[in-house]
């Protein structure tokens, strides 16, 4: 489902926010409550001087104090061009005539103040200004804001470049001082009013790359589930769907994008107005390659569901049996199929170009920094990790010899996946740190298209080149799955190196050695990772359920370790949880047939048609006393014609006996074993492989 989402586009569940802050407003405000006749001195004496721009910077060092300068802020940047009075004045004066305001800005009555530390102005963003206008009595205050968006008119069906600007007035008499007990995460920064903000708001089409396009008064109806203004030209009711995108995509934003819809949330409080514009987005992700990755979880998932339907038929037969509760061990099978998915999982991300995993890094830089509230499913990201996570601990367990319960690996990645932004930035140093801030920086103002150097600019999604993100910035992001990696190889290292320091130092006999001094008593037990050097083993039972010990659980992760096999005078007994771990279920009571060939039996019975090439072992009772259930690992074909499509729900596992070979030499356990590791060093892996082929015919 979550592929299919991904495949043709899915949009976030919950809205995001992200803020352009204006720091040195509060104090402004502060002030006119401390002493409003200075703040009218200096309007009036900025007016007198010619200049209709006052520039607002603090005192780096009083947090109450500002200065106010004529020109420009003190340090000059390309993007302050937003703010010169030859672009800044006409632009405000064509948006308040729209509003069919009286205010000249040209006059000794009203000034604009600017906001050095605006952080757009930080960003140098030049899609987006913020300035303050107010009159020469300190009356009013008005925040005014412009951010470039698209615009869908509904007389044209057609999206176009639009610049949407929001006015909020309040009066200076209105705001007041917070108790110093009230919490400051609230975007009040300590301040209140008594009044509301009254809004206004207009539109100017094709802006701004048209020269000095006119403004439309309009009005913002509601804001859509999309996350995108509905709203109306007042002077002709043309209705517009508006919004602003911001992201990133490959090839097309139709084919491989994640980006964000936001608009600029109007709170209805002045302060909150004034001192921050607050983004709202809603993001949007498509990857049109999803199906690559979708196909190799889909198919892996039917049959890792399979072996679970199985494994609880088996369960529920074995209970009408015995009347004991028994489930077998499904991770057997599952570690067969993540090995599989890990290797196709690789190669979707290379058919992919790594797309899920660029989307995943950019996304979650941008949150940690604050940039942009980017949405990513990152659901496939833990999951397609943690398949290859524990593949690598069950590789390296299984190379040492080493038994280790699932739950270890999977515990360990997910503390690291939960806490990866802490484990990345307490893994590397503050440099990189840096770096990184500075790159995902770079990225975020990607976003704007440079196409005007005189005034403002749009801002959107961008295209990722072959070269973004850069491969140190990606190994950076992923140290979270890095670290796990090499600290759990490291313990099943040391563990390795205890255990044979331990058998050095106190226990110098070897198992091989204590099971053949047990085997002259004729009973002894043994386990399934000695079979293969016990004498008498038939050759057909190691190459069917011990193929190399493929499948049964003795080394690397592993649930439940198997029980030790009783070995008796003419035979050993192999109990259900082996012929589950090997792989092999009973059918119908009588024929031992592989799980992974449970569907093509079904096929062959319903069809009544030799469709796929089927082997069996077949289980003989042998009459007593005592009474035993003879395994024979021969294999046969199995006689699908003999059975029904009701036989085929007859699933169960049971213990049985296989008899000991009755090869001369039998009696020296010491020289079988010798004779049967030079038989296996002279077996080559042609002819294993060649078994294994055969039983798969």
């Amino acid at each position: 489902m979550t592929m299919l989402q991904i495949l043709f586009g899915v949009d976030n569940t919950q809205v995001g926010t992200y803020q352009y802050d204006a720091p040195t407003i509060p104090r402004y405000l502060r002030m006119y409550m401390a002493d409003p006749t200075r703040q009218m001195n200096e309007v009036r004496s900025m007016l007198a001087s010619g200049n209709h721009i006052m520039y607002m910077e603090p005192d780096r060092e009083n947090a109450s104090e500002y200065t106010l300068l004529a020109g420009n802020c003190s340090t000059y940047q390309p993007s302050d061009r937003l703010y010169n009075e030859s672009h800044l004045l006409p632009l405000l004066q064509r948006l308040l005539e729209s509003l069919s305001s009286p205010i000249n800005l040209y006059a000794a009555t009203h000034a604009v103040l600017i906001d050095c530390d605006y952080t757009g102005r930080a960003y140098q963003d030049t899609s987006i200004f913020k300035a303050y206008l107010v009159d020469v009595n300190l009356v009013n205050i008005s925040s005014i804001v412009l951010q470039t968006m698209v615009a869908e008119r509904s007389s044209t069906h057609l999206q176009t470049h639009a610049g949407p600007a929001i006015v909020s007035t309040a009066p200076m008499k209105s705001f007041y001082e917070l108790p110093s007990t009230t919490d400051s995460s609230d975007f009040y920064f300590g301040l209140n009013a008594t009044s509301t903000s009254n809004y206004q708001t207009a539109v100017s089409f094709y802006f701004p790359y048209e020269n000095a396009t006119r403004f439309h008064a309009m009005r913002i109806t509601e804001t859509l589930p999309t996350n995108q203004w509905a709203a109306t030209v007042v002077a002709t009711n043309e209705s517009l769907i508006i919004n602003g995108y911001s992201g990133y995509y490959r090839n097309s934003d139709n084919d491989q994008v994640n980006y964000i819809r936001y608009v600029i949330a109007m709170s209805g409080n002045p302060v909150r107005d004034f001192v921050v514009d607050l983004f709202v987005s809603l993001g949007h992700t498509k990857d049109s390659w999803a199906w690559v990755q979708g196909l190799v979880i889909l198919t892996l998932g039917i049959r890792i569901a399979f072996t679970i339907l199985v494994a609880v038929v088996v369960s529920v037969r074995f209970f009408l049996a015995t009347k004991s509760i028994w489930f077998p061990d499904v991770f057997t099978t599952i570690k067969r199929h993540i090995r599989i998915r890990s290797f196709l999982l690789v190669f979707a991300l290379v058919i992919d170009r790594f797309w899920s995993l660029e989307e995943y890094v950019l996304t979650k830089t941008f949150v940690r920094y604050n940039l942009l509230p980017m949405f990513v499913l990152g659901a496939n990201v833990r999951s397609d990790f943690l398949t290859l996570f524990i593949v690598w601990t069950d590789l390296w367990a299984t190379a040492l010899g080493l038994s280790l319960p699932p739950f270890v690996p999977v515990a360990l990645y997910l503390v690291c996946f939960g806490y990866s932004n802490d484990v990345v930035q307490s893994l590397t140093s503050n440099a990189i740190e840096k770096d990184v801030l500075a790159y995902a920086t770079a990225l975020y103002t990607r976003n704007l298209v440079d196409f005007s150097e005189t005034g403002m600019n749009l801002w959107t999604y961008f295209a990722l080149d072959a070269a973004t993100p850069e491969q140190w910035f990606m190994l950076r992001e992923f140290t979270w799955f890095f670290a796990p990696c090499i600290g759990i190889v490291a313990v099943l290292l040391a563990w390795k190196g205890a255990l044979l320091a331990h058998e050095h130092c106190c226990d110098k006999r070897s198992r091989r050695v204590k099971v053949y001094q047990a085997a002259a008593s004729g009973t002894y037990t043994a386990s399934a990772m000695e079979l293969a050097s016990l004498p008498g083993i038939p050759e057909h039972f190691l190459d069917h359920f011990l193929p190399s010990e493929d499948g049964l659980p003795v080394a690397g992760l592993v649930t439940k370790r198997l029980q030790p096999i009783h070995m008796g005078p003419d035979s050993f007994q192999i109990d259900h949880e082996f012929l589950w771990g090997a792989g092999w279920v009973v059918l119908h009571g009588i024929y031992v047939v592989r799980q992974d060939d449970l569907p093509r039996i079904f096929t062959n019975v319903i069809f009544q048609a030799s469709i796929f090439k089927v082997y069996c072992c077949l289980l003989a009772t042998r009459p007593g006393p005592p009474s035993r259930v003879i395994l024979e690992p021969e294999l046969t074909t199995l006689p699908y014609w003999n059975l029904s499509w009701r036989n085929l729900s007859q699933l169960s596992l049971r213990s049985a006996s296989v008899l000991l070979s009755k090869k001369a030499g039998n009696n020296d356990p010491s020289g079988t074993t010798k004779s049967r590791f030079e038989s296996a060093k002279r077996k080559t892996l042609s002819q294993r492989l060649s078994t294994k082929k055969n039983i798969y015919a």
